[in-house]
């Protein structure tokens, strides 16, 4: 049910094009299992200001990929409209 809300969320506020799902486990100390929800777009798309690409669509996103950063007001935005999504 997480991960379906996850999703519906993500592509109210964003919509991609396509969904990548990534389960990953950690064996460090704290060992547990996770997830990341990867949404994916065959054009760009500009939200918050920023032009965001996915060069690698519909391929696999490039790991490691390159480092792309964003100010706290752009996640500040970015954080807003998947509140608003909710």
């Amino acid at each position: 049910m997480h991960v379906q809300h996850t999703t519906e969320r993500l592509h109210r506020a964003f919509a991609p094009d396509h969904f990548n799902y990534a389960f990953l486990q950690n064996l460090d100390q704290n060992r547990h299992g996770h997830l990341h929800v990867i949404p994916r777009y065959a054009t760009a798309r500009t939200m918050a200001g920023v032009r965001f690409e996915d060069p690698d669509y519909p391929g696999h996103y490039s790991v490691p990929g390159p480092d792309r950063r964003v100010s706290m007001a752009v996640l500040d935005v970015l954080a807003q409209l998947l509140s608003d999504a909710g």
